[in-house]
């Protein structure tokens, strides 16, 4: 997407700025779970991109101390009062939580408590990129984001089509499912939506470069398998959905440009699955299945007993069991919500002595109307509405470039709310600096650091 930087001064863009914009187009590909403890079953979430933030951090406070740069202006108003509103919605929940249990939850404290901050970082240094540098930062992150996320995937679908990508990868060979760097499918399938928008938006428009062009007719040519290998049933019907929007949005651009490439890619998928079929596991086995069927390998008879027992633990079981408890939670205190943390509590206690393993609510929307309560479920909605305000009144209001990042950006917010419904994705780093990167106002003068 070509820049559109500030017209004053015509200065380029400072190398350690464009360094940091590039790295951070990279690095928020790859996160990972850490098993800490007290950090919860599936460890502590941390991204590559959250070593660049210290030292970032510090340098940004210097050049807004010295007059080197500006703090963001926000397309809506208030913004800085909203995140305070929200960050209090949290700590309340985590004092009631307190309130109700006599404890703190160490989970929600590393996880949910002090990982909000880290949003809030990445909200605002999108929003420093923004003001400061304009569309040449955004340029820059996007090249480098959708290049290294394209770059990852056909190594990924290769490993795949050579038949290694298990021993590669180090999963169970009958448990394929691409996830990347993002540690698990549903976070890669959101990754795989930010790239295909933001790829996409600007070719329809009109306004993109020939990288972009290449690079949406690439992605919708590999939609198909990725979606295959993938796994993610919200991927198929998040994908799905943004076709429809496009299509009735821009019909006719949509045909000319990404219908060949997706029709192309369907076929493709279609002969793969024929020559080549994806392994998966067999009905009620999940992955914990397996290894349990490993373990007791040597036993005929422990095997089918193995087997019996995990089939309550597939992921429509799980996912129904943890929809049926949290509503039972929530009903405990519906407008306050039962604490930050009091899910994980509840289900360990429930479950300590079954087969069934202690779960966490993987669902954006359950999880704050089961802990923050209608209350806290209903100022979040609203914040990210009164962002989608914000986005289309920009659209309003720019031209070029930044109104084909807009509208890109509004597409990616309905992606994210639609998604939301089903996994939990508040957390994921690049949402809250494309968020941050799309609802600051470019000042108009380009900063200038040493």
């Amino acid at each position: 997407m070509p820049g559109d930087a500030a017209p004053t001064a015509g200065r380029v863009l400072p190398r350690p700025a464009l360094l940091l914009a590039g790295l951070l187009g990279i690095f928020l590909q790859i996160q990972g779970s850490f098993p800490i403890p007290g950090a919860g079953p599936k460890g502590l979430r941390l991204n590559l991109a959250d070593m660049l933030l210290p030292v970032t951090g510090g340098a940004i406070v210097y050049f807004l101390a010295v007059g080197r740069t500006q703090l963001p202006r926000w397309r809506v108003p208030y913004v800085y009062i909203w995140l305070a509103i929200l960050t209090s919605v949290l700590a309340l929940a985590l004092l009631h939580s307190h309130f109700l249990y006599g404890h703190v939850n160490s989970w929600a404290v590393t996880n949910k408590f002090a990982g909000w901050f880290v949003l809030l970082a990445y909200f605002g240094l999108g929003g420093w990129f923004t003001v400061n540098y304009g569309g040449r930062a955004r340029e820059i992150f996007l090249t480098a984001f959708i290049g290294a996320f394209i770059a990852v995937l056909v190594i990924l679908l290769a490993l795949t089509f050579a038949g290694i990508y298990s021993m590669v990868w180090g999963t169970h060979p009958r448990m394929i499912e691409i996830e990347g760097f993002m540690g698990n499918r549903n976070a890669y399938a959101f990754l795989a939506m930010a790239a295909l928008v933001f790829a996409t938006i600007p070719v329809l428009g009109g306004t993109a470069s020939r990288y972009y062009r290449a690079s949406a007719s690439i992605l919708w040519f590999l939609l198909p398998l990725t979606i295959y290998y993938n796994g993610s049933r919200t991927f198929l019907v998040a994908s799905a959905l943004i076709f429809l929007i496009i299509l009735l949005w821009r019909g006719r651009e949509t045909a000319r440009s990404l219908l060949l490439p997706l029709l192309a890619g369907i076929l493709l998928c279609c002969a793969v699955d024929y020559i080549h079929p994806r392994p998966v596991a067999v009905i009620g086995q999940t992955e914990q299945t397996l290894k349990i069927a490993q373990t007791l390998s040597k036993d005929p008879t422990a095997l089918a007993q193995a087997q019996k027992l995990a089939i309550p633990n597939t992921s429509e079981a799980v996912r129904l069991r943890v929809l049926s408890d949290a509503l039972v939670l929530w009903r405990t205190h519906p407008l306050t919500g039962a604490g930050l943390g009091s899910f994980w509590d509840f289900s360990q206690k429930k479950y300590a002595e079954t087969t069934k393993p202690v779960e966490i609510i993987d669902c954006t929307s359950l999880w704050l109307l089961t802990e923050t309560g209608l209350a806290g479920l209903a100022i979040f909605s609203f914040f990210f509405a009164l962002i989608l305000f914000g986005l289309l009144k920009g659209i309003r209001q720019g031209d070029g470039e930044e109104i084909a990042f807009l509208q890109s950006a509004v597409i990616f917010l309905v992606c994210f709310v639609f998604m939301s419904l089903f996994q939990e994705i508040l957390y994921t780093r690049f949402l809250w600096f494309i968020m941050g990167l799309a609802l600051a106002r470019p000042a108009g003068v380009t900063a200038s650091l040493p």
